[in-house]
């Protein structure tokens, strides 16, 4: 009887040892889409917490008209936000955008599609690839670990950052952005 005592005992702790040798730490849940992207668009891994980063304008054309020479390297955007802030029910994640000064020749309008700052918010249902300005620009945008690319409609009256009058430079911007 005790050898059979024994063996059930033995049987049982070899059988709990399985059961429990296979159970390591608890993963961490998945962050929402709209996080892992500002995670993309702030060059961070953090799963929590502020962020910023700064991209520099590689070309821009409107209506495939090449507007490089007024935007690139005096054109920066940087962007910043909260990784996995907690939002409201319903709420859609923010983050903020500033920009420099775009240089323009005497020939070129100094009208430029951005303001100087500015919060973006994610389309809920495609927050991979869509973003909307808070001026209602809706964004297709493209991220990888050194290239920012958005491409966007702009309807609005041009921001004049001049300081002088005020013109219209409405059509399909893209602009092409390198990490800082």
């Amino acid at each position: 009887m005790k050898k059979i005592l024994n063996r059930i005992v033995f049987v049982g702790l070899v059988g709990a040892l399985i059961t429990y040798s296979s159970c390591g730490p608890t993963p961490e849940p998945e962050l929402p889409q709209a996080d892992q992207q500002l995670q993309k668009l702030l060059g961070t891994t953090a799963r929590s917490g502020a962020a910023t980063l700064g991209w520099t304008c590689t070309s821009a054309t409107l209506d495939g008209v090449d507007k490089t020479a007024n935007y690139t390297s005096a054109f920066t955007i940087t962007l910043s936000g909260e990784i996995a802030k907690t939002l409201a029910a319903g709420a859609t994640a923010s983050f903020d955008y500033t920009t420099t000064k775009p240089t323009y020749s005497a020939s070129e309008s100094p009208f430029s599609p951005w303001a100087k700052t500015g919060k973006f918010t994610f389309d809920k249902d495609a927050p991979a690839t869509k973003l909307t300005r808070d001026d209602a620009t809706a964004i297709q945008y493209s991220v990888s670990d050194t290239e920012l690319v958005m491409n966007f409609s702009f309807t609005g009256t041009g921001v004049d950052r001049s300081g002088g009058r005020v013109e219209v430079v409405k059509g399909a911007w893209v602009f092409k952005f390198k990490k800082k």
